[in-house]
Formats: structure tokens, C-alpha cells, sequence
């Protein structure tokens, strides 16, 4: 019995896998697989496409996948369809869905599509919104397929400088795909255009780029290398390079070898058998030669150094007309194409101006935005600030009006105690006393906010203290001078003499500390215990004041 190869085996699973889907989760699950091998297995993948029932798709975004996946197979096998009815299911759903890679996937295959129709306007037209999905993309192989694509485009249109950068970036990205043979196949493009730019030194050290990824490349970039090779030796007028063509036959065969190069080779040195061999080497793998204008102008230039004039002049003819009818078909695109192109650049320059109209509204926004914060904060940092400041003042106002409201109390009671005290010292007393009252009849109130006049008055109020302590002073001194000359010659200085004069007219040493506001009053006494040679078990200092003040 013979048996099927395990590729068979597992294509007929796959199959009847794919037809017995009956809900969502199933085909999403098939699309997923055949996603992971349409690369390598594109014929296996595009059979089981074939066979997915559409009617078993329930949502949009299968359908979307579905022809987007069956493009991509039918590119891959190198159907070259021109209908672009299934892949616009893909177009229109990921226009408005989807993530970037999906949305440039479905306009690059679209544009491929146009481009097989030989309407390189609508294929660029397509390229151009692929290339939009670039910067958020991340399949490098379909962002380097895509700019691969267009450097041939504009190539075909002899726009040379804008074709090597294409070329260079669909090189850049293959290579970041770890894609090396077609790394080499868009290094190859490269030096080519170099080569036609008359610039063959550059495109010789492309090509020595090519040899070094020689082990990795396949015979269709092999083939290339040398027909590139053998182009840019006739350039540069190198000696005959018999040992080249021997290798480039040797290694790809005869049916991959650019004959025409070949030709072009063996005429500029005059060795016309073995052109005339490789000429007939490329009708025998070319059966289109008739068409191709590039055999026509080697076999007229070959018929000319034989002097076969009439057949050199039909070819000639030949040539004339098949790249006229071409030339024809460029200029028209290329007119177009510019026209596109200006257009496009046009609406990308609007959008780009829009866009950055947009973020100049925003930023001006934001810095207007964070202003008014930084001032708000700032006005609260104030606030803040004043407030302290406010509650600050307002603990120190009640704290200087409980001290005079309390020296009040206490002037009244000396006054209460007045007997036979002496009356100019007690008129100070009343003076200082009547001072207070017109301070706190007038209207100054506790309230949360207080003014500054009424913080600095009292102020002055309680600095009026030591004028008050000196005026009872200068009284005792008018009064009673031998008290005060006893207190002098004892060593007291006019402070401690005024603290003497405050016993004297009755205060208790508590009412003098709270009076004067000074915590020291207490070594402040002792000094003057000292200086007046009382010791500790002595009489009260206040008495023995009253009765020296009585004897004096």
C-alpha cells in the first residue's frame, strides 16, 4: 500500500478541521494557525483558505482576516490576481479597526494588487497609506516588503534618489528581521542604482557587503551579485574576466545566468562567437525575447561589428519601437505620478500644520493651566503665611492686654492701700492708672482679626513701664532723697533703686515680677538683699523698705 507523505496527511486535517468550524472560537483559532505557517507553507495555507466555508463567519473582523490572510497566500504563491474586491474587505474593516501592522498589511496588498494591473498611480496611492502605519507598526518583514515594493516603483519611474532611499530602508528593516538573503537582495537594488548614478565606487563597496553575507543568500542574489559584477567591470574598463563568467555559470547554472550581460561583455571585447552564443544561450531560456528591447539593441550592436548593416538596423528598429511604446507609458504615469505626489505632499503638509497648530493650542493651554496653579498655590503659601502671621499678632495682643489689664489690678489695689503714702508718688501711680483707662475705653476689641495699631499701642503701653518705673524714682528722689542717696550708697544701681521704690509704695515682690515682666526678679532681689547686707533670715525686703523710707 503506498503512503502519503505527512505533509498530505496533515493538509487533509487541516481541511476538514477547517470545514467542520462551526462557531467563533473555531475560526478564529484556524485563522491563528494558518498565520503562523502561511509563510513557510503558503500552498498549504491558500488550500485551506479555499476551503473555509464564509458562511461560518459571524463577526466582521473574521471576514476582515480572512480575505486579508487569502491576499497574502494568493501574493505568496505568486497568483498575481488583479480584482481587488476581497482584499477592500480587509481595507475598509482595518481602515477604522485593528492594529497598525493589520491596517499596513491590507493597503500593501491592495497596492500590490493595482500594481499587477500596471496601475502604479493606485499602487502608490495604497503604499503611501501603508506607509502612515509605520511608526506604530511592528512586523519589520511586511514594513521591509512594503518599502521594497516602492523603491521598484519609483525605479520604474527613473526617480533613482528617492528609489535607493526606499531600497535602504526595506534593507535596514529586513536586516532587523534577521532576514539576511533579502538584506542582500535590497543591498543589491542599492548598487545598482548606484551603478546607473555613474557612481561606481560606492556600488562596488555595497557589493563587497553582498560577498560577505555570501553564505547566506540564495542563487536568485547570487545570480544578481554577478550580472551586477560584470556590469560595473565593463564600467571600469577591467581586463577580459573569462574567470568570472566561468564562476557566475558554474555557480547558479546556465538557466539563471543574465545572458544579455553576458553578450553585452563578450561584444565590448570583441569576442562576437561567444557573444553570439550567449545570445542564443538567452533565447533558448527567454522564449519572450521578442519583447524585450535590451536583446534587440545587443543583437543590432553585434550584427554592426559583423557588418551584417540591414539586420543590425531591423534590430535597431526593434528596439526603437518597444521602448518608445514604454517610454510612452512612463512619461504618462510619471506625469500623473507628480501630480499625486504633489498632492499628497500638500495634504501631509496640512495635516502636519494642523497637527501642530493643535499642540501649540495645548501647550499654551498647559503653561496657562500650571500658572494659575503655581499662583493659586503661591496665593495659598501667603495665605498660609498671613494667617500665621494674623494668629502670631493676635496671641501676642492678648498676651500684652491680660499683662496691662493685670497692672490695672494692681495699681488699683496699691491705691486702695494708700494711708500715708506720699502723695507725689502716689499722683504717679494715679497717672499711670488713668493711662490705662483711657486705653481700655476706647474701642479695641478681642476680635479674630485684630489691626496693628491696636498691637503696637499696647506695646507702648507696656514700655511706658519704664518710664513709669524711673518717674516713681525721681518722685522718691524729690520725696525722700536721703531713702534714695541710702540706697545708692549701698551700690544699687537706678533699676534696682526703682525695684525699691515699687516695695516702697506697697507692692509685693510677685506683683513686681509680674509687673515688670522680668523672670529674673528673683536674683535681681537677692542682689539687692546682698547689697543692702540682709541675709536670708532676715525681715521681708518689702518691711524692711517701708520702715527705711519711714526713718529716712
Amino acid at each position: 500500500m503506498k503512503r502519503f507523505p505527512n505533509k498530505v496527511f496533515f493538509l487533509i486535517a487541516e481541511i476538514i478541521l477547517a470545514v467542520s468550524c462551526g462557531n467563533n472560537a473555531d475560526v478564529a483559532k484556524r485563522l491563528d494557525a494558518i498565520e503562523n505557517y502561511i509563510d513557510t507553507r503558503p500552498d498549504s495555507a491558500l488550500l485551506v483558505l479555499k476551503n473555509i466555508s464564509k458562511d461560518g463567519f459571524l463577526t466582521k473582523k473574521q471576514r476582515a482576516r480572512h480575505a486579508l490572510l487569502y491576499s497574502i497566500a494568493l501574493d505568496k504563491n505568486y497568483v498575481d490576481i488583479r480584482n481587488d474586491s476581497l482584499i477592500n474587505i480587509s481595507v475598509s474593516y482595518y481602515k477604522h479597526h485593528g492594529t497598525a501592522d493589520e491596517k499596513l498589511k491590507s493597503y500593501y496588498y491592495q497596492g500590490r494588487i493595482y500594481n499587477n494591473s500596471g496601475d502604479n498611480e493606485a499602487a502608490m496611492r495604497s503604499f503611501v497609506q501603508a506607509e502612515s502605519f509605520v511608526p506604530n507598526a511592528e512586523d519589520h518583514q511586511a514594513i521591509a516588503r512594503l518599502y521594497y515594493v516602492m523603491s521598484s516603483i519609483y525605479k520604474y519611474l527613473f526617480d533613482f534618489s528617492k528609489a535607493y532611499v526606499y531600497a535602504e530602508k526595506a534593507g535596514m528593516h529586513y536586516y532587523e528581521d534577521g532576514d539576511l538573503n533579502r538584506y542582500a537582495g535590497a543591498l543589491l537594488v542599492m548598487a545598482n542604482i548606484k551603478f546607473m548614478l555613474d557612481d561606481a565606487e560606492a556600488s562596488m563597496a555595497i557589493m563587497n557587503q553582498v560577498v560577505s553575507l555570501w553564505d547566506e543568500i540564495d542563487l536568485e542574489k547570487k545570480t544578481a551579485y554577478f550580472d551586477g559584477m560584470i556590469q560595473m567591470n565593463m564600467a571600469l574598463g577591467a581586463e577580459p574576466i573569462s574567470a568570472l563568467v566561468d564562476n557566475y555559470i558554474k555557480t547558479v547554472g546556465r538557466e539563471r545566468v543574465a545572458w544579455l550581460t553576458v553578450a553585452d561583455w563578450y561584444i565590448n571585447n570583441s569576442d562576437f562567437s561567444k557573444a553570439q552564443k550567449a545570445l542564443d544561450a538567452y533565447r533558448s531560456y527567454n522564449p519572450d525575447y521578442r519583447n524585450d528591447p535590451v536583446y534587440h539593441i545587443h543583437v543590432s550592436e553585434l550584427c554592426d561589428s559583423l557588418g551584417d548593416y540591414r539586420q543590425a538596423l531591423d534590430a535597431y528598429r526593434s528596439y526603437s519601437h518597444i521602448t518608445d511604446s514604454v517610454d510612452l507609458v512612463i512619461f504618462s504615469q510619471d506625469t500623473r505620478f507628480i501630480q499625486e505626489r504633489h498632492e499628497k505632499e500638500l495634504r501631509i503638509l496640512t495635516e502636519r500644520n494642523k497637527r501642530i497648530k493643535i499642540i501649540f493650542i495645548l501647550i499654551i493651554l498647559i503653561l496657562i493651566f500650571v500658572y494659575a496653579m503655581v499662583l493659586g498655590l503661591r496665593r495659598l503659601k501667603i495665605k498660609d503665611v498671613e494667617n500665621m502671621e494674623l494668629a502670631k499678632e493676635n496671641e501676642h495682643y492678648q498676651n500684652l492686654y491680660k499683662q496691662l489689664s493685670m497692672e490695672k489690678e494692681d495699681l488699683i489695689e496699691i491705691l486702695s492701700r494708700q494711708n500715708d503714702r506720699d502723695d507725689a508718688v502716689m499722683s504717679a501711680v494715679s497717672d499711670r492708672l488713668n493711662l490705662l483707662n483711657r486705653f481700655f475705653a476706647a474701642s479695641i476689641t478681642l476680635n479674630a482679626e485684630i489691626d496693628r495699631k491696636a498691637v503696637n499701642d499696647l506695646e507702648s503701653l507696656v514700655k511706658d513701664r519704664e518710664r513709669f518705673l524711673d518717674t516713681t524714682r525721681m518722685t522718691f528722689l524729690g520725696t525722700h532723697p536721703d531713702f534714695v542717696h541710702y540706697l545708692e550708697a549701698a551700690g544699687l544701681n537706678d533699676e534696682q533703686i526703682g525695684h525699691c521704690c515699687l516695695y516702697a509704695i506697697g507692692l509685693k515682690g510677685n506683683e513686681i515680677s509680674r509687673y515688670i515682666n522680668k523672670k529674673s526678679h528673683y536674683n535681681d532681689t537677692s542682689e539687692i538683699r546682698k547689697r543692702l547686707g540682709l541675709n536670708g533670715h532676715d525681715t521681708n525686703l518689702g518691711i524692711f523698705l517701708r520702715q527705711l523710707l519711714t526713718s529716712k
